[in-house]
């Protein structure tokens, strides 16, 4: 079945027009909220490109990349890939609380922790290590980002959230998190594929149709 799919996406990629299923794994908070406008603003330019897409956490959809069930990964963070890869967007690590905070007494204030992939968890696990000799007072534990969002939004303390799930939460106060240096944690999101995969037309077009599209958010 798979050799045969192959060969279909062979013989569509002989046609001049970009036509095809296009099979995207995408990380859940890029689907949420970037993935919408994305493929709208693509699919206006080809609109014969059919898109199948199953959204996770990044280590769940990296297996998927391997194997060949997608023909597109989106993921965050850092994911060792020799083949073809692009990055799309570069955003900071911000503190969220709905009320003003002073950063140096975050281990004393209550935290709300939220279930995440792996490279999140040590991106801020190893921040907080290098900032603090205390550890951070957890005081709920929700299973996903958006739960966790909205406990910050009625005052049940604070999260340390990715910049693109706040852009349009004006009531609330953030602070970036910076290292020792200055420098601003920050998180990339990648858009991988493999090198065989570039010769089915609608891959090639997504590539192609955002490789300027990449930007700092926030």
């Amino acid at each position: 079945m798979s050799e045969l799919q192959g060969t279909k996406e062979t013989i569509q990629s002989m046609d001049k027009e970009v036509k095809g299923t296009l099979k995207l794994g995408v990380s859940s908070t890029i689907g949420r909220y970037m993935l919408p406008k994305m493929l709208r603003d693509f699919l206006n330019c080809y609109p014969d490109v059919e898109v199948n897409v199953i959204t996770g956490f990044s280590s769940e959809i990296e297996p998927s990349l391997e194997s060949s069930d997608v023909h597109i990964a989106i993921t965050r963070g850092k994911h060792h890939w020799i083949e073809r890869k692009m990055l799309l967007k570069t955003e900071p690590l911000l503190i969220a609380s709905n009320y003003k905070i002073n950063i140096d007494e975050l281990p004393v204030l209550n935290r709300i922790y939220y279930k995440t992939d792996s490279s999140l968890k040590d991106l801020i696990d190893n921040w907080w290590t290098e900032t603090f000799n205390a550890r951070s007072n957890i005081t709920m534990a929700v299973d996903n980002l958006e739960t966790c969002k909205e406990m910050v939004k009625i005052g049940l303390g604070y999260a340390i959230l990715p910049g693109i799930c706040l852009q349009n939460e004006k009531k609330l106060f953030v602070e970036p998190l910076l290292y020792s240096n200055g420098k601003q944690v920050e998180r990339k999101t990648w858009i991988y594929s493999r090198d065989s995969a570039m010769q089915f037309a609608p891959v090639k077009a997504f590539f192609d149709f955002f490789k300027n599209y990449h930007s700092t958010v926030y």
